[in-house]
Formats: structure tokens, C-alpha cells, sequence
């Protein structure tokens, strides 16, 4: 059924924007054409529900959609939105721009090749920075609040990141599924991080 839905969707999108306009990959369908103001990735789903049984008819809204390779993904993109919203309030609006200085962080240390890219996706750095105290990301000063950061997430580090969730809490940041930050990748990350901070 969802292969299916998925097939039509693709097919949608070549007939709306040409095929040669439209690829598919693992888990999203390209979509680059003139017509568009910038590329897109849409993702084939259907919709997920996750139930608590202490709970009759309480669920959570999410989606599914399977690889071609048969992995299955649950994802809860909503809350996910909904979380980040509520962190940078949280944090005094600091919380966004905060992500966008360790995927700048990211993006430099794979153009030096002290990371692999992939290995360090954006939005496993934006949840690993869910994780962080609010207290720590609030602070005014960037200098402070990046130290903050660093100073934390490397001793989580050492404790192999205990309990960190996705930024919507629904599942474990870390272990062995595909959808899944491999701690070793992460330490690394954070590691390079604070060698590239101490060297600006």
C-alpha cells in the first residue's frame, strides 16, 4: 500500500514538473525545477499513530514510511516544530540561532576534513541541542552560552549521552537504527567543535 502511494506520488511530481526535474532517493523525492523558488524533498508518508495503553484514545500524531531497502521510519515532524518553537521560547529566542552556529560548526569542520558530513546530519545536531539545559542556550553572551554548550556536552559525552531524545521526545537520539546518532559520531562532532572554537 504504501509503495503504491509513494509510486503516485513520484508520478505526480514528474507529470507536474518533468521527469527530469524529479528524482528519487532513499527516503525523499527531489523535486529542482524553474518553476520552484528553491529545491524541494518531499516525503512520501502515511499517517502514524502512536497510542498509550494507560491511556485509552490518548495517541500522538505522527508519520511512517518505509526505505527501499524495507527500514521503517516513525517520525512525529509536528511536534518535532512544535518542541523547537517552545525552546526558543524557552530560551529567550537564542535557542535557533544557537543550532545554526553548530551546523555552521559542522559545515566548516567537513570542509577541513576533521568530520565526515554524514556523519553529523543537521538535525541530529539540532536535537542533541534540545538536550542542553534552557538555562545554558538563555545566555545573553555568545561566547558564554557556546562554552556553556561545550562544557556540557562533553560531559554528557563521557556518560555516552544518557536519556538524550529527538528534539520531540518521542524517541532515543542515539543507538543502532538507521534514524539513529551513533554516539562515537557524535562525541567526535562535539570534540572538533570545541577544538575549532579554541582555535577562532
Amino acid at each position: 500500500m504504501f509503495e503504491e502511494h509513494a509510486e503516485g506520488v513520484y508520478r505526480t511530481l514528474q507529470a507536474q514538473y518533468g521527469t527530469r526535474n524529479v528524482e528519487r532517493g532513499e527516503k525523499a523525492i527531489e523535486v529542482d525545477s524553474d518553476e520552484l523558488p528553491l529545491g524541494a524533498d518531499v516525503v512520501p508518508c502515511l499517517q502514524y499513530r502512536r497510542f498509550w495503553s494507560r491511556q485509552p484514545g490518548n495517541h500522538m500524531k505522527g508519520i511512517v514510511f518505509w526505505t527501499p531497502d524495507g527500514t521503517k521510519i516513525i517520525n512525529f515532524p509536528r511536534r518535532h516544530r512544535i518542541m523547537g518553537i517552545r525552546y526558543n521560547e524557552y530560551t529567550n529566542g537564542n535557542y535557533k540561532p544557537t543550532v545554526r552556529i553548530f551546523k555552521n560548526f559542522r559545515n566548516t569542520l567537513a570542509e577541513n576534513g576533521a568530520i565526515e558530513k554524514e556523519n553529523a546530519a543537521s538535525y541530529f545536531i539540532e536535537c542533541l541541542l534540545s538536550n542542553v539545559e534552557t538555562a545554558t542556550i538563555a545566555k545573553d553572551d555568545i561566547r558564554d552560552r557556546v562554552e556553556g554548550i561545550l562544557d556540557e556536552l562533553e560531559a554528557d559525552a563521557a556518560e555516552e549521552f544518557p536519556d538524550y531524545t529527538v528534539q520531540h521526545g518521542m524517541q532515543p537520539l542515539f543507538g543502532d537504527e538507521t534514524t539513529q546518532w551513533d554516539v562515537e559520531h557524535a562525541r567526535a562532532f562535539v570534540t572538533e567543535a570545541r577544538r575549532f572554537y579554541e582555535e577562532d
